[in-house]
């Protein structure tokens, strides 16, 4: 072998290993980005799950207002004015409506 041949073999070692290197801190450098998006995904889930479980009551609560809210509508849109107008015949209604203005009438008087 020649020195120019040893030369040649001695510079395309040294590139192997330089590249070696390279790739070996290539991978490193992966491998943490593969580490780090997975922490990143853990804490991203993890808010979500807490702001649902601490807001979840606030929701619940929310939503059976809604609902009773929606229900009292629809009484209401189904109220009959002929029941009404049956109640005012009837008589225990006349005698509870009679107390109540002699109760009226009392306090306004005081």
């Amino acid at each position: 072998m020649s020195i120019l041949d040893e030369n040649k073999i001695s510079e395309m070692y040294d590139l192997l290993e330089e590249n070696n290197k390279m790739l070996r801190a290539l991978l490193r450098r992966a491998r943490i980005a593969s580490f780090m998006k997975i922490v990143y995904l853990i804490i991203i889930f993890g808010v979500l799950f807490a702001t649902y479980y601490y807001s979840q009551p606030y929701i619940n609560n929310f939503f059976n207002n809604y609902n009773t809210m929606q229900d009292q509508v629809n009484k209401f849109n189904n109220f009959n004015i002929n029941d009404f107008n049956n109640l005012k015949d009837n008589e225990s209604f006349k005698n509870f409506m009679e107390i109540m203005k002699s109760n009226f009438n009392e306090k306004t008087s005081q």
